[in-house]
């Protein structure tokens, strides 16, 4: 049976599990950050703050269902592989390996040809299980990537209007942003990612925030104050103050705090516009990389579906004669497949025992799943200004 050589090239991979992983991580922190941004009550705000405001805040509150809903959701999928799907493959059990050796030894047996189709079916349920559940997450970063997509727009359309009407100020605040779009990506350097070699040893992942200050608005009211919220996630509870350390996030720092100097007091409030809205441009771009590594892994699951269908079909052919040689190679086949799944549900188990965790305003870390963040609730570590930072 030719079928069966492609069953261990349709197994996912324990690489792909990480980047799924990894980009959840990415993600979340955008998120987290997100759900922790405020905006200033602005003394003299442009003309279209109001509807930036009134825009901000349910597209905050998506920032904030991310982060208590679909990533506690998506952080508990390995587990379900690891519980559900650890004797997917497992010749034992399912009597895979007792037919075939039966088959080998009478190729005719139909006893052992149908008890075997039965058990692919089994096999085949338990696959369809899984991509049910991804199917799941699938639909809620399906939901989540067009409602932020769509409030990123908006918010884009505002900010974009407000810097149209900044003058001869519009160039500096143009520059200002490109500088707060390279702070992420700095701030994404010191992103720790989950490679395959960790997993199996404890690991906890700690999601952190810093602030920069994105604008000097004098006189205003409110929390925010023109900072602007970025997210980081690494094995340390020390993550924030890794890159708070950081030469190059202190001089990207030093470059927005003078670029904002020399924008006039009236268009300091552009800015905070135009920051915001590149965070959450930043967020869908995120979501979309969430989503293509879960795509990966659905592909891998619904290959395996067809191929274990292709097998079982050809079982069931009574016009095409298995020879004994054919059902031995299928044996093999199968167990090469059922050594591979041992790697994969081992990763995935380690995976599942990863601790995620957040910080509250007062210090302390709570995980995910247990307590989850509230709007506003996270503890941002500032960036010290130029005036107190060497370049």
């Amino acid at each position: 049976m030719k079928s069966t050589a492609k069953l261990v090239a349709s197994s996912p991979t324990s690489q792909q599990l990480a980047d799924y992983a990894n980009a959840m991580i990415a993600i979340n922190s955008y998120a987290y950050a997100v759900t922790n941004q405020q905006l200033p009550v602005l003394n003299q705000p442009p003309e279209d703050y109001g509807a930036f405001v009134t825009a901000f805040q349910p597209a905050k509150q998506l920032a904030l269902d991310w982060s208590t809903d679909i990533f506690v959701t998506m952080i508990q999928f390995p587990d379900i592989i690891a519980n559900q799907a650890s004797s997917l493959f497992n010749l034992e059990s399912s009597y895979i390996g007792t037919y075939l050796n039966e088959l080998i030894a009478n190729p005719n047996n139909q006893p052992a040809k149908s008890g075997l189709q039965t058990a692919l079916t089994t096999m085949q349920s338990m696959i369809q299980v899984q991509m049910t559940t991804i199917s799941d997450i699938q639909q809620q970063l399906d939901t989540f990537t067009s409602n932020i997509q769509a409030d990123a727009q908006t918010l884009a359309q505002i900010a974009q209007a407000a810097l149209a009407d900044a003058g001869t100020d519009q160039q500096a605040i143009e520059q200002l942003v490109q500088d707060i779009k390279n702070l992420n990506t700095q701030v994404k350097t010191y992103q720790t990612l989950i490679t395959v070699s960790e997993i199996g040893i404890p690991l906890s992942i700690f999601v952190g925030l810093i602030g920069g200050v994105l604008c000097a608005i004098p006189g205003a009211q409110g929390a925010g104050l023109g900072l602007i919220a970025l997210g980081v996630a690494g094995t340390g509870v020390s993550i924030a103050g890794t890159v708070l350390a950081s030469q190059q996030v202190k001089a990207l720092q030093n470059a927005i705090t003078a670029e904002k100097d020399q924008i006039s007091g009236l268009n300091q409030d552009v800015i905070q516009l135009q920051g915001v809205s590149t965070q959450f441009t930043a967020l869908y771009d995120a979501n979309v990389q969430a989503q293509d590594a879960l795509n990966t892994i659905a592909g891998m699951w619904r290959l395996l579906d067809t191929v274990i269908d292709e097998v079982n079909v050809d079982l069931g052919d009574v016009n095409t004669e298995i020879t004994a040689a054919e059902y031995q190679q299928a044996l093999t086949d199968f167990q090469l497949a059922e050594n591979n799944w041992k790697e994969v549900v081992s990763f995935a188990t380690g995976l599942a025992s990863i601790n995620y965790s957040w910080q509250d305003t007062s210090g302390n870390w709570h995980q995910y799943g247990t307590q989850n963040p509230a709007s506003n609730n996270g503890n941002i570590n500032q960036l010290p200004t130029s005036s107190t930072v060497a370049a």
